[in-house]
């Protein structure tokens, strides 16, 4: 008798590129973890705003660290992410959404069947 599969609630932001690594991880293994995906929208913005705290990418020693780590991981996980070279014109002046905006559920959702 197979086990029943067990529910996994990936809460992720889409400006975070460790939610997108996650994501590619959850969404390779869900068959062979046997997994149920369930994808929650969060907004880290607002909880580092909340918080008092500033995003990593904004404190040099952080920036420095995330960019060699996501680097590694890309390389380990196979996942083709890299950061824009303008990235923080591009969220600064642009917004982290672009227009119209498609709810992330919904693209992410797609990708999962």
């Amino acid at each position: 008798m197979e086990a029943l599969p067990r529910t996994v609630e990936l809460f992720y932001d889409v400006l975070s590129p460790y939610s997108w690594l996650g994501f590619e991880i959850l969404c390779r293994y869900k068959n062979i973890w046997n997994i149920n995906l369930h994808l929650r929208p969060s907004l880290i913005s607002g909880i580092m705003k909340d918080s008092g705290n500033k995003p990593p990418a904004l404190l040099p020693r952080k920036a420095k660290y995330l960019a060699r780590d996501i680097r590694l991981l890309r390389q380990h996980i196979q996942v083709p992410i890299q950061f824009p070279k303008d990235f923080f014109s591009v969220i600064l002046e642009k917004g982290p959404f672009p227009e119209p905006w498609f709810s992330p559920p919904l693209v992410f959702t797609d990708l999962l069947s």
